[in-house]
């Protein structure tokens, strides 16, 4: 590895046991262990998550790291089809796309548009 690792992580919700995989990339392997304690992802449903069960009942394992986290990631979504199952918080089984989804639903609560209740259901 050159000094820049990226790694794969998995949050799973200690209540109900749903989970989101992720990927973080960009982190030195001086600072890995900080980056993973302080992040925990940018997903919509994860974070309306977060903010109906409190972020300390969720729990962030780090599943491999690796200099191509970020198409290890995709292929791991694509394979359990994650954003198909129910238990799981991915809207998408793209990697990468968990701050997009955050970013438009903020910018749709700002405009006063709320999530349908299906969405609601999701998390």
């Amino acid at each position: 590895m050159n000094g820049v690792a990226g790694y794969i992580y998995r949050i799973t919700n200690n209540i109900n046991k749903k989970w989101y995989i992720g990927s973080s990339r960009g982190a030195t392997t001086l600072n890995l262990a900080k980056r993973h304690t302080e992040y925990m992802g940018s997903g919509i449903y994860l974070n309306n998550a977060y903010k109906k069960y409190g972020i300390e009942n969720f729990t962030k394992d780090i599943l491999c790291i690796a200099e191509e986290a970020y198409d290890l990631e995709g292929l791991i979504l694509k394979t359990l089809d994650a954003a198909n199952d129910p238990m799981s918080y991915n809207c998408t089984n793209e990697a990468g796309k968990g701050y997009a989804t955050s970013l438009v639903a903020d910018i749709m609560s700002e405009l006063g548009i709320k999530l349908d209740d299906v969405a609601k259901e999701l998390y």
